[in-house]
């Protein structure tokens, strides 16, 4: 890979490798500070003491939000036999830039090269989910009936809030390769290792590197940057790296089938219970979301909780996708609001973008000068292409078509 290609890569890497180191916390403690549980697999995950109410421990000050994050934490151990070297998502950083390419050029075997990569466990996410139910429709009917006391779901909240502004942080935390692994289905399981062993010989694959939307991480949850309220609509708005905006319909139901196409972000509808925005998703197109990520199918279905703390704005998750997962996933997410605003950009990389995958699967690109370079500097592109062809029509290339000006004559 040379070194275009490195920089390019990591304008479109930085923002998912940040946000998950961010949330990491430290090694071996929650971010509420307390110890976690130390296991090699993740420990049984408690059941929701009220399913109904999940933020009940935060809403009476027994709970910080960072807490409540931490219950679905566990400290990894080593593990000699894990296939996956104890790696987490970091994997990818240890490899993208062509390390396997250049130690096979230094006589290396791949067997060597793979043994050389240990990762370091640590803390990662117990995805098993702590509610009893067995579809996001169970899910979200079971919210919508206990919403505002039983009385039902609201167009808005109790309480108008205002979460406009911006927002960082919010991933879930790091996920342990092994850990992902065990919850995939068996169907879907060979095509996470597919993945794992792309990662390990630098044929990387992501989404934002072909300029679409990275949608929604394994873990559960994913970045924005905005929020805004509109009425019955709802926008959350990530611009990087390339652009996400998701949009809820409070109060609406989801489209008739044949109406219905699926997107990137998919479909979501909403309701308020109380101060706490509940969201519905699905219709989802399938999205392989590499970088150790586990993939989910068009089946996946997502039902999330939000609520305002102060300055914090917690989100469970809870996704069900009955081909991809062997089990219905759970995560939390934390944002944090900042306290300056900057403006919102529009971003988006098709124009810029000089990435691409060669015939043997590696990430490469397109060098100034090169056939079919984009160069974002040239202000006049049409221009570009107009001298070419003039070019073209001299040189015998093309077939001879006089300026109308002249014909005019």
């Amino acid at each position: 890979m040379n070194r275009r290609t490195e920089i390019t890569v990591a304008l479109l890497a930085v923002g998912l490798f940040a946000s998950t180191v961010s949330a990491q916390g430290a090694r071996g403690r929650g971010q509420g500070g307390a110890p976690l549980p130390q296991s090699v697999r993740p420990p049984r995950v408690a059941r929701a003491a009220n399913p109904a109410d999940p933020f009940a421990a935060i809403k009476a000050a027994t709970e910080t939000p960072a807490q409540y994050q931490a219950r679905y934490r566990y400290q990894a151990l080593m593990d000699p036999g894990d296939p996956f070297h104890n790696w987490d998502g970091r994997l990818w950083n240890e490899t993208w830039r062509g390390q396997w390419l250049a130690a096979h050029g230094k006589g290396r075997t791949f067997e060597q090269f793979w043994s050389s990569l240990q990762g370091m466990a640590g803390q990662s996410l117990i995805l098993a989910t702590p509610y009893p139910y067995k579809t996001a429709e169970e899910h979200w009917q079971s919210w919508r009936t206990a919403a505002n006391g039983g009385r039902g779901p609201a167009k808005q909240a109790a309480r108008p809030q205002d979460w406009s502004g911006q927002w960082e942080g919010g991933s879930a935390g790091n996920v342990l390769l092994r850990d992902y692994y065990a919850h995939a289905s068996e169907t879907y399981k060979p095509r996470y290792v597919m993945s794992i062993q792309a990662e390990i010989e630098g044929r990387h694959w992501w989404p934002a590197d072909s300029c679409l939307p990275n949608a929604y991480g394994g873990a559960g949850t994913w970045a924005f940057r905005y929020v805004n309220f509109n009425g019955p609509l709802v926008h959350f708005n990530n611009p990087n790296p390339a652009y996400e905006g998701r949009y809820a319909m409070v109060g609406a139901d989801f489209q008739p089938p044949d109406q219905s196409l699926a997107t990137y972000m998919g479909e979501a509808i909403a309701f308020w219970d109380g101060n706490e925005l509940v969201i519905y998703t699905k219709n989802l197109h399938p999205n392989m979301r590499g970088h150790g990520e586990a993939e989910y199918s068009d089946q996946m279905e997502m039902i999330e909780r939000y609520m305002r703390v102060g300055d914090d704005l917690v989100v469970d998750v809870t996704r069900y996708d009955p081909v991809a997962y062997s089990a219905p996933q759970h995560t939390v997410g934390v944002f944090t609001r900042r306290n300056e605003y900057q403006v919102p950009i529009f971003n988006e990389c098709v124009s810029t973008n000089n990435v691409y995958h060669d015939d043997k699967g590696w990430i490469a690109d397109v060098a100034p000068g090169e056939r079919g370079y984009k160069d974002i500097f040239d202000l006049t592109p049409w221009f570009t292409e107009w001298t070419k062809a003039e070019a073209a029509k001299k040189a015998g290339r093309a077939p001879r078509a006089p300026s109308i000006m002249e014909v005019a004559r």
